[in-house]
């Protein structure tokens, strides 16, 4: 009787472990299962990003060049409002900000608005600092503001940047013998 009972006992926990063995598979199943779904989610969205990036870059570069065309055109209006639109674009990268803000700040000096285009100027050269292009502009504001002593300072930087050119030597010296 005792062994009957000891089987019977052996038999149950058997169905048991055999019953839990079955419920820890479908469990791992359904696991593995929302595993794979919440992957192919974060890969469409994933998708979705990258094409909403390439489509905002492909806009912001279409205003570029559109600004870029108006100030060939010598429609300095146009091309400021081209240049502002792209700039409004939220998450520009800082390598295109810096070309907006750089085409801007020639844009507005060519408007003879200086204390705007410093300020895009300014702008610019805090993201990068070694570029000749976006000192000059920074020294030609300071300049049209009256503001020899940061002129200087700027195409100085710019001529260290650039030390063949005659440009910014020429109105560095201009702007040294002013002071």
């Amino acid at each position: 009787a005792a062994a009957a009972r000891a089987a019977e006992a052996v038999a149950r926990a058997r169905t048991e472990l055999a019953t839990a063995e079955q419920q820890r598979e479908e469990q791992g199943r359904k696991v593995d299962a929302s595993v794979a779904a919440a992957a192919t989610d974060l890969e469409s969205e994933a998708k979705v990003r990258i094409a909403e990036e390439k489509t905002r870059a492909a806009f912001v570069d279409d205003l570029r060049e559109r600004g870029n065309a108006a100030m060939r055109r010598g429609d300095h209006l146009a091309a400021n409002n081209f240049y502002m639109e792209a700039l409004f674009v939220p998450s520009v990268p800082d390598a295109v900000r810096v070309k907006l803000l750089g085409n801007r700040a020639a844009c507005l000096l060519a408007m003879k608005q200086p204390q705007l285009a410093k300020i895009d100027a300014l702008e610019a050269v805090c993201l990068a600092p070694d570029v000749a292009k976006l000192q000059y502009r920074l020294g030609v504001a300071c300049e049209q503001l009256g503001d020899d002593e940061g002129a200087a300072e700027a195409l100085g930087r710019a001529l260290a940047l650039e030390p063949g050119s005659a440009e910014i030597g020429a109105r560095l010296d201009a702007v040294r013998a002013r002071m």
